[in-house]
Parts: structure tokens; C-alpha cells; sequence
């Protein structure tokens, strides 16, 4: 008889009890679910961590002007085309 298809105490196979303990290490391992942020919203706060009022994460948080310039100029794009639609 093939041993994947030996029944264990529960009555599930070993091979499906082996999927099942490596899908539950898995999902240890990879932590809470985080919920996905949106570009604009990476942007808003890659702004706020490097140009805010706030005070920074890291003290070695730092972008060129010119692109700070041009992530607040796309901010304001998707806000104000978000606006328009509604």
C-alpha cells in the first residue's frame, strides 16, 4: 500500500496531513496580513517620512528636492482628478 494514503489518527491521509502542517508554518512565518496600501498613499507618506511636518522615522531619511517636488505634484494630480470625478 502507498504510504500517502495510510489513514493517521484523524482520519486524513499522511500526505494531507503534511500539506496541512506546511500551509499552517506558512502562514506563521509570513506574519499578520497587511493590507495593501495604494501608490498615492506610499507616495503621501515617503513625502511626510522625508518633508513633513513630523518628525522623520530615521535621521538618514532623505530624497533630492526634485523628486519630493514631483511626488507632492502627482499627490495633488490624483487629488484633484479624484475630485473631478466625483
Amino acid at each position: 500500500m502507498n504510504s500517502q494514503y495510510m489513514k493517521i489518527a484523524d482520519g486524513a491521509t499522511i500526505l494531507e496531513r503534511l500539506r496541512s502542517m506546511r500551509a499552517e508554518r506558512q502562514a506563521v512565518r509570513s506574519g499578520p496580513v497587511i493590507p495593501a496600501m495604494s501608490a498615492i498613499d506610499v507616495l503621501r507618506a515617503i513625502v511626510e517620512e522625508v518633508a513633513g511636518i513630523s518628525q522623520p522615522f530615521s535621521t538618514d531619511s532623505y530624497l533630492p528636492a526634485h523628486l519630493i517636488h514631483d511626488a507632492r505634484q502627482a499627490i495633488e494630480q490624483y487629488e484633484r482628478e479624484q475630485e473631478e470625478s466625483q
